[in-house]
């Protein structure tokens, strides 16, 4: 059915039997109730279709769609003058779609479920709020998450510099743990690896550990203050062994 701007109306689809305003026929409502050339209207619109439901938009602009085919089964859109709302009414779970797929859906026990896709944090400094859990911590904002790799770079105290196999860093929140495994080298005491994928805070360092296959030659160092490198890593003979070393600590 189509309204003109002009006058008139066009066009009827079999299963609407009746548009009523205020619960009146159509053309007795309008009647000093509603202006269609403005927006004054201080009434109810209501759509009923038998088969499928029926729509309902009231005077203050909820608007409610009604399945008649499932008992109890209705999608509401209302304003308020304080927040709008988008849902069910009933007991009923909620899907958001695209492309005619579920994407986002709120279980009936209210539990939120990403059905497809991630979630992406897309502002810098914003993440999950674990505030409404109890603590006495400064922070409860989860608001990063990283997994990488990084380049070792060697000082000169390592006389022959190691093969590196592999070097990975995770990141989260400021908490940084890098692993280094490497094959061979010799080093004189207080050699350093650089190339760390972020520095340490100023206030806090911490300890570096490894081992090798030959566990006679375990190894240790120290992620200083403000710094991107292992330092203090003992004299060792490597050759021929394949080792590794981890670091835990804290950036900014």
């Amino acid at each position: 059915m189509t309204i003109k701007q002009q006058g008139g109306v066009f066009g009827r689809h079999p299963s609407f039997q009746s548009i009523e305003l205020n619960g009146q026929d159509l053309q007795t409502e309008l009647n000093g109730k509603a202006d269609l050339t403005g927006d004054t209207f201080t009434g109810q619109v209501n759509v009923n279709v038998p088969t499928t439901g029926g729509v309902t938009v009231t005077s203050t602009g909820n608007c409610e769609i009604v399945a008649a085919r499932t008992a109890g089964a209705s999608v509401r859109m209302q304003a308020q003058s304080a927040a709008g709302t988008l849902g069910t009414t009933s007991n009923h779970r909620f899907d958001l779609l695209s492309n005619g797929s579920a994407r986002l859906r709120i279980e009936t026990n209210a539990d939120v479920n990403v059905l497809s896709g991630n979630l992406i944090i897309g502002t810098s400094g914003k993440g999950i709020d674990f505030s409404a859990t109890s603590g006495t911590g400064t922070s409860e904002l989860f608001d990063d998450y990283e997994e990488g790799t990084w380049t070792p770079t060697f000082s000169a105290e390592f006389t022959t510099a190691p093969t590196v196999t592999s070097a990975q860093y995770t990141k989260i929140g400021r908490q940084v743990t890098v692993t280094m495994l490497a094959v061979g080298g010799v080093v004189t005491a207080g050699g350093g690896i650089g190339g760390l994928p972020f520095a340490s805070n100023s206030t806090q360092g911490s300890g570096a550990y490894g081992g090798s296959t030959d566990t006679t030659l375990s190894l240790q160092g120290t992620v200083g203050q403000s710094a991107l490198s292992i330092t203090n890593i003992p004299a060792r003979v490597l050759t021929g062994s394949t080792w590794q070393i981890t670091a835990t600590y804290f950036t900014t």
